[in-house]
Order: structure tokens, then sequence, then C-alpha cells
């Protein structure tokens, strides 16, 4: 594995932000493109995305600071995220994957129609949410989004 420095991206124009949120601690894994920290302009607050897979070695900023395109924020030990325990679980999921289908071969002599196995963590939905009741203010501007498309969240989850 090797180390990478965390870079600021491009911001749009903007000169330099303020650090307002360090969503990543020291240790951490991330995927590529997950949040590593929040800066505000004076026109909007802004994600920092990890630049890829791997593990937090290093925040070398602080809430306050301010940054500007290209500076360093931190550093991350590239590879897998979780090494060895996600390989693991992979192989756990392969191997349970294949006894489900396996299982679902030997019931097929059934009358009934065989149904998919559920997954572990319950199943999904999709559903529309809608804004609240915002007391009277009309159109007001989206500042942050805090899911993406695909995303898992629970309930009382921020979003």
């Amino acid at each position: 594995m090797s180390e990478q420095e965390i870079k600021v991206p491009d911001l749009g124009g903007a000169d330099e932000v303020e650090v307002i949120e360090i969503i990543v601690s020291k240790g951490d894994s991330v995927e590529e493109e997950d949040p590593i920290l929040t800066v505000e302009s004076d026109k909007a607050s802004v994600e920092l995305p990890s630049p890829g897979t791997g593990k937090i070695t290093n925040i070398s900023v602080k809430v306050g600071d301010k940054v500007k395109e290209g500076d360093v924020v931190g550093t991350m030990e590239m590879g897998g995220a979780g090494g060895e325990d996600d390989a693991e679980e992979e192989s756990d999921d392969k191997s349970e994957q294949a006894s489900e289908a396996k299982s679902a071969d030997s019931s097929s002599d059934k009358a009934e129609p065989s149904k998919p196995a559920a997954k572990k963590g319950g199943g999904s939905r999709k559903e529309t949410v809608k804004v609240p009741a915002l007391d009277g203010f009309d159109n007001v501007p989206v500042i942050e989004i805090n899911v993406a498309e695909g995303d898992s969240i629970e309930a009382d989850d921020a979003w």
C-alpha cells in the first residue's frame, strides 16, 4: 500500500475557504468519493471527497483553518479500506450466496415458485422524501445534501 496526500480539489472559483467540519479521523477507512471534510465559502458549503479507497493516516487541518485549491489537508494509506476483515466478510458472503443458490436449486422440485433469499440487513425500498413544513418560508435554498443515490440510511439518520 502507498501513502497519498489528500489535497483540496478545484473550488469552483473560490480563492480560500474555511474548514467547518472534519468528517473523518485518523484510522478511519474510506471509499473513493466519501466525504473527508466540509468547507464553506461565502456562497456555499461543500464536502471534499476522498481521492481513493484507503485508511486515513493523518488530518493536518482543524475546524476554522482556511484552505485553498492544492493545499494538503491530510494523508491516507491507499488500498483496501478494511484490509483482511473486508476480504473475510466478502468470502463469507460468497459462501452464503453459494449455499442459498444450492438450497434454491434443491427446492426447485416443489410446485411453489422459488422466492429470492432475503439479504442480511433487510430489504430495500424506494421512498419519496418530502420537505417538512418550513414555518411559512417558501423557496429556501438547499445548502447541503448528505446522501447520494444508492446510499443506505437508517431511521433518524441526517440526510
